[in-house]
């Protein structure tokens, strides 16, 4: 199954996929993908220990269907008792639904700033981003 461009050149503004085969094959972590009907992937998603709890991320999908798929399959592989943690793009309207309907709430907020021009990513497709290092 090959990704589509939504789970890979468009969710990045580089070329990280070295780097994501490692982050994604962390010890105790937990990941799902959804294929689509042409052979590639709608979405993946990626849970990981961190302090207390797991950090969700990446949550990439085609549509909020498969991000609630993706979410809900991530949540039941882990303890209920563990505390969830999803950083998702405040643009992304869906992403935000998909956090208040699992009862999460926001602990603190962030700003994006570049240097020069912000790159062009799929934000409607980013449910949880990676982590702050990667985007």
């Amino acid at each position: 199954m090959k990704p589509s461009s939504t789970t890979t050149d468009l969710a990045f503004p580089a070329r990280v996929i070295h780097s994501l085969s490692c982050f994604l094959s962390q010890e105790g972590g937990v990941g799902y993908a959804v294929p689509s009907v042409n052979g590639l992937i709608a979405g993946y998603g990626y849970a990981r220990p961190c302090r207390v709890g797991y950090k969700v991320g990446p949550l990439f999908a085609d549509s909020p269907q498969v991000a609630e798929r993706l979410f809900a399959g991530i949540r039941a592989a882990l303890p209920s008792t563990e505390l969830l943690y999803l950083d998702v793009p405040e643009p992304n309207a869906d992403a935000v639904a998909l956090a208040a309907r699992h009862g999460m709430r926001e602990v603190f907020g962030t700003a994006r700033m570049y240097s020069r021009h912000a790159p062009a990513l799929p934000l409607g497709q980013i449910y949880g981003i990676t982590t702050f290092e990667l985007g």
